[in-house]
């Protein structure tokens, strides 16, 4: 017999390896998904003031991290194989040059690309991403190796402390705290973990350093997972990832998008990997989870569907359950096919399939589906996946009856909600890619744009004069139609710049001496509104198109324009990095010489931007004046198919002094009717003005009137 060629650890030593892998388990991967989750936000918040929301700037921070994901676990699956003695090595090197290489991303000059992104992202935290993602993987594997009841607890554990960041940081850290105090906290509180890892590793190293690379009990073919296995954990991580996104797409569409948006649908999403994962899960709950999924499904079918009606409370709620029914499910089937050994495999796989889920929801997607109706889909396939795993049946026939048993009510409900859309003689054109959604309604009288609910732009078509009328927000009498007009008045030609083109609305207004400057980041938008809107083509002014970041756009110009007009919106939001002080620094910049306004469109159903963007003006030295105008009645000669508006003014005070004679309270009439709304003198101090530094959604978000029904 071969003899052996390490000596066996003693058994004391053995309990204080345990004890050291609980401690570890305990605190390592919680904190250490924390603070992998919380970075997210953080570095999307440093990089978008200098590159925009452009789709390099999305696509390369959705590609860095998925990839840091991978990575990690690859990272996770080589150090777990290693040698104690080398693990110790592998672990503080890579925590030292982690904490030494990190610090906040740093915009660049020039346009934003991919690989310009990614490199940014990579250069300020790679490192740090891969020791952070690669712990569940290493924990596991210890727990494997010291024989503990459920190593996959520590799976559980660490979605919990994704699930504490994802509440923490939109209610607690984005607005109580700016991104450079963020970044020094996480950056102390990961050299913390860093060294917390370091001394785990060196603990196992010390206590059980006549430990082989594998234990003895430890065969490595066997923990390999079986070829059949690695593809059904891929599908059902993608399929779930997919799942999530797509309920996340609704509440975008309804808010626009930001950390609060994630809360709901990925924290039930994380929600269930932590209640499956967590050791006590049973076969039954999976059976449960599936009759769950049923009706939930049925109920959000019921409540919205297909259709494009408001995402109030009682339709959040119906989402939330199907996505959080989906999610048990999904994760359900991952858990009751997860391997007893070789789990490091098993984290690689749902790594590889979550990320692949993230990029078919930007690529794919859009592109097989042109209006966001995914989510019900996916959670129907979901059901389909529950139901054919609940059934056991081992012949061909069950995958096709599962599959019409779940997708029937799905088809049987939704069919009628998409064509109430087309009822009459409308015709509706959809647009999809990776900066959203758009919907052209058709009919005999007028032609609309929206995005989901919110409604960006309309044209009356049934005569060459009604083409020629501003609609909506931007009639005559709306604040931004008074500003024109009053400027036109004024002067022989004016420079306008209007970040947002939307259906080009305002182009109406240009006259032959006129210059009117679009700036749009979505480049669908100005074929949309070519094909769809004759304001541009109609315009008896100069009309340029700019497809850009309007921050990024003004601030790379040395332009002067009379009136800068932000009008960019995602879903019932505009976003935060067009309304900063040092944005409003730059607009102001480029109204200086001629004395120019600031009007921003504040249209909106859930926020009020008044007291935000006021305080912001204020500490620029500008006055800012709210104007809500509300028309009844069109006229022969103006506001035509008008719409409630509410703009923002900002300028000198002379100036804003002088728009107020052009928006006045009282016209005499009570068709028009308008109300003003000023800064007092108390705002709230520092936290009410807007930065690079600090915005959050709550501070002009309702959650109470969103979540109100309706």
């Amino acid at each position: 017999m071969q003899a052996a060629n390490h000596t066996a650890p003693s058994p004391n030593s053995m309990r204080l390896a345990s004890r050291i892998v609980i401690i570890l388990s305990l605190a390592v991967p919680p904190l250490g998904a924390a603070l992998a989750f919380v970075l997210q936000p953080m570095a999307g918040k440093a990089l978008l003031p200098r590159l925009g929301g452009t789709s390099a700037s999305w696509l390369g921070a959705c590609l860095f991290f998925q990839a840091a994901l991978v990575l990690g676990y690859v990272w996770g699956l080589w150090v777990s194989k290693l040698h104690p003695s080398r693990q110790l090595l592998a672990q503080a090197s890579l925590g030292v040059v982690a904490v030494i290489a990190f610090h906040a991303p740093r915009g660049f000059y020039g346009a934003p690309t991919l690989g310009g992104v990614m490199s940014s992202l990579a250069l300020s935290c790679l490192p740090a991403m891969v020791l952070l993602f690669g712990l569940s993987p290493w924990v596991h594997s210890w727990r494997e190796r010291l024989g503990h009841p459920e190593p996959y607890a520590v799976y559980a554990i660490s979605n919990v402390g994704s699930l504490a960041a994802l509440l923490l940081y939109p209610f607690l850290i984005e607005p109580q705290t700016g991104l450079t105090d963020q970044f020094a906290v996480w950056h102390g509180l990961f050299a913390m973990l860093a060294a917390l890892i370091a001394a785990g590793a060196w603990g196992l190293w010390a206590t059980a350093r006549s430990l082989p690379a594998q234990p003895q009990a430890y065969d490595e073919q066997s923990s390999r997972p079986s070829l059949g296995l690695i593809p059904l954990w891929l599908g059902l991580a993608a399929l779930g990832t997919l799942t999530m996104l797509g309920a996340t797409q609704l509440v975008v569409d309804e808010i626009g998008s930001g950390p609060i948006a994630w809360v709901g649908p990925l924290g039930v999403y994380l929600a269930a990997f932590a209640l499956v994962f967590c050791g006590r899960w049973r076969d039954w709950m999976t059976g449960t989870a599936v009759v769950a999924l049923a009706l939930a499904i049925t109920g959000y079918m019921t409540t919205r569907g297909f259709g494009a009606s408001t995402m109030d409370g009682i339709r959040v709620v119906a989402l939330l359950a199907a996505a959080g029914a989906a999610a048990l499910v999904s994760t359900a089937l991952l858990h009751a096919t997860r391997p007893e050994r070789g789990g490091a495999w098993f984290y690689l796989a749902l790594g590889v399939g979550g990320a692949g889920g993230g990029m078919l929801a930007l690529w794919a997607v859009p592109a097989l589906l042109p209006r966001p109706v995914e989510f019900p889909l996916l959670a129907a396939a979901t059901l389909a996946c529950g139901l054919f795993w609940a059934s056991r049946w081992k012949h061909a026939g069950a995958a096709a009856a599962c599959a019409a048993v779940a997708i029937g009510p799905v088809l049987l409900l939704g069919i009628p909600q998409a064509l109430d859309d087309r009822m009459g003689d409308s015709k509706i054109t959809h647009y999809r890619d990776l900066h959203g959604h758009l919907m052209i309604k058709t009919d005999d009288r007028s032609v609309v744009l929206s995005s989901a609910t919110t409604t960006h732009g309309s044209q009356l078509t049934e005569s060459a004069e009604s083409r020629q009328r501003p609609t909506l927000y931007y009639t005559e009498s709306s604040a931004v139609g008074c500003a024109l007009q009053g400027l036109q008045a004024k002067k022989a030609s004016i420079r306008v710049a209007i970040v947002g083109l939307g259906a080009g609305t305002l182009a109406s207004y240009a006259r032959e001496s006129d210059e009117f400057v679009f700036i749009d980041v979505d480049p669908k938008i100005e074929s949309v509104a070519r094909r769809h809107f004759t304001y541009l083509a109609d315009a008896k002014g100069k009309i340029e198109i700019r497809l850009a970041d309007g921050r990024a756009a003004l601030t790379d110009t040395h332009e002067d324009f009379d009136l800068i007009v932000i009008d960019a919106f995602m879903g019932d939001g505009v976003p935060p990095h067009l309304l900063t002080f040092e944005a409003l620094a730059q607009y102001q910049a480029r109204i200086a010489k001629h004395d120019g306004l600031i009007l921003v469109h504040a249209t909106m159903r859930y926020s009020n931007l008044f007291p935000i963007m006021a305080a912001t003006a204020r500490s620029l030295g500008l006055e800012a004046l709210g104007v809500t105008t509300e028309i009844d009645d069109s006229l022969p000669h103006r506001d035509w198919d008008p719409a409630i508006s509410t703009y923002i003014a900002l300028g000198s005070a002379g100036r804003v002094q002088e728009f107020e004679t052009w928006v006045p309270l009282d016209e005499g009439t009570e068709r028009v009717r308008r109300k003003h709304e000023r800064l007092t003198a108390f705002f709230g101090g520092p936290r009410a003005i807007w930065t690079d530094d600090r915005s959050a959604a709550l501070d002009v978000l309702s959650l109470k009137q969103w979540l109100a029904p309706r």
